[in-house]
């Protein structure tokens, strides 16, 4: 929390020419799950009762801002050559809703530079403030639609399965050509739904996949579309496919990346190098609210947080 508060605080020795900072935080709500046998702030519970998956890692990073907020309000603390202001975000774990209403709002147009205290969602994480995230990763969801033909399932033969087909389209995933950036890293395809039902024994003529495909430039939303298409085409299948982007109210979240050259990201990795002797820069693997401030209003972002680990796991943990 110390050092939080500090690199907010001295966050006013930056050059001149920065006059608004946005502090940026994204409570985050998922289903219910089983309880977990040790919360996210390392205590012991006995709870019998499902709870939310991470709620103890949103509430210490809430403390966190709280923490920080306080000490930046008293008058030998509080920045005087710059204005501040603090955001709280919902939605990110769906379609960043609340995020794409804040910016395309106009609040954010006198903003210079963005601080997240966010992990980086990396296998870095478990480096805490000594890590700071300048860039990540973008995102699409292609739904796929398979039709094949129905038939009694006593004579499948007669039939198309369409389960069969989509099956075959998962496995081909593996062969995509994947880019990789100098950067960002390498994109990926993972499959996230696949879906099928008949209501008796018959073949079933319809299956539904949703696959993500995480993004490096220079691949665009359109490039990586096609590109599937053109891995089914080649299967021959004889099931017909369908592709679509999975519809939302909001963009897709696509790559940025914050120069390590950036005045705010030189002051920063001073003041952990002074206080921890290293900074390592990360570039996340997964999207977060925060693409949309890199990618379409163009400011500098800083991802800086707290030690963690098991990313959307039992046991999801903060320090």
């Amino acid at each position: 929390m110390k050092l939080l508060s500090r690199v907010k605080l001295l966050t006013g020795k930056i050059p001149g020419g920065c006059e608004m900072v946005i502090v940026f935080q994204h409570p985050r709500k998922f289903k219910s799950r089983p309880a977990h046998s040790q919360n996210n702030l390392g205590k012991k519970m006995k709870i019998s009762k499902e709870i939310p998956m991470f709620w103890s890692d949103r509430i210490a990073k809430l403390l966190v801002e709280r923490k920080k907020y306080n000490y930046l309000d008293k008058p030998v603390t509080k920045p005087k050559n710059f204005r501040i202001k603090v955001a709280f975000g919902v939605d990110e774990e769906n379609i960043s809703q609340g995020t794409d209403s804040l910016v395309r709002s106009g609040w954010l147009d006198d903003v210079n530079f963005a601080i997240v205290p966010e992990t980086g969602t990396s296998d870095k994480n478990e480096l805490g403030p000594r890590m700071i995230t300048l860039g990540r990763r973008g995102r699409v969801a292609i739904k796929i639609i398979v039709r094949g033909k129905s038939a009694h399932g006593a004579q499948p033969e007669l039939g198309i399965n369409a389960i069969e087909d989509a099956s075959r389209i998962i496995l081909a995933l593996e062969n995509l050509e994947l880019k990789t950036h100098d950067i960002l890293g390498k994109s990926l395809v993972c499959p996230l739904i696949m879906k099928s039902e008949v209501e008796c024994l018959s073949v079933p003529e319809l299956s539904e996949i949703v696959i993500d495909r995480h993004i490096v430039p220079p691949e665009t939303e359109e490039s990586v579309l096609n590109q599937v298409k053109e891995l089914i085409d080649n299967l021959n299948l004889k099931s017909s496919v369908e592709l679509e982007f999975v519809k939302r109210s909001t963009p897709f979240l696509m790559p940025y990346i914050t120069p390590k050259t950036n005045p705010f990201v030189e002051v920063v990795s001073d003041i952990i190098r002074k206080r921890h002797g290293e900074v390592v820069y990360n570039y996340g693997l997964s999207v977060a609210d925060e693409n949309y401030f890199g990618s379409r209003l163009g400011i500098p972002v800083i991802v800086i947080g707290l030690k963690g680990g098991n990313d959307h796991a039992a046991n999801e943990w903060v320090n």
